[in-house]
């Protein structure tokens, strides 16, 4: 054991303890930084959409709020992210192309909500964040296709499924309607015919 020599004479094995110390400490950092990688492994392989975004000064209430107005979706998650690990995460999966989204304060959505559950989940979900202007969205995967922000506005536009079954619905009633139109006027023209045909045949009166 090292020792040191206090002022009064004493040896102190205070060396030792600062080694100790020490070696603990990176023991730690190494432990965390590992568990967060695993975590952002995770992350990518159990849920079929993901976003990558952009946090400027958002501040911890702001960010508070956020979740709270997400927590309505099941299976939904928001986080902050470490930049260095998460990217290292992104490269080692499919979806390395994402990778270089992943600069400045980054805040990553990740859901596994299904269509089933909550037909318009995506197009709200990402409508919800970009009601935040401190939010800047930058890309993500929907399943296992790579989205860039031109298709995240896309999804935007894609209408719900109750409107979907309107408009199929009027396009199925559609050629029944003019059908039923065009029988209807057929039998009125049929009865006319057959009505000036009667009056043809009865005997003219002298």
């Amino acid at each position: 054991m090292a020792l040191r020599r206090c002022a009064q004479g004493a040896w102190s094995p205070i060396a030792h303890v600062r080694s100790y110390a020490t070696v603990s400490s990176q023991s730690v950092v190494t432990t965390r930084r590992q568990y967060l990688f695993d975590k952002y492994r995770t992350l990518l392989q159990s849920n079929r959409f993901l976003l990558i975004l952009q946090h400027n000064n958002l501040t911890v209430a702001e960010l508070a709020k956020l979740r709270h107005d997400l927590a309505q979706y099941s299976n939904t998650e928001l986080l902050v992210v470490r930049n260095g690990l998460f990217s290292a995460s992104l490269k080692q999966s499919p979806f390395e192309n994402l990778s270089p989204l992943v600069l400045g304060p980054t805040s990553v959505l990740a859901s596994n909500i299904s269509d089933a559950d909550h037909p318009t989940a995506i197009k709200d979900l990402i409508n919800a964040l970009s009601k935040q202007k401190k939010l800047v969205l930058l890309g993500g995967r929907l399943d296992n296709r790579l989205l860039n922000y031109q298709d995240l506005d896309r999804l935007t536009q894609i209408p719900g499924q109750q409107q979907l079954y309107a408009e199929l619905l009027g396009l199925l009633q559609a050629p029944a309607s003019r059908l039923t139109g065009v029988l209807q006027q057929s039998t009125q023209t049929l009865v006319a015919v057959l009505d000036q045909h009667a009056k043809n045949l009865a005997p003219k009166a002298e």
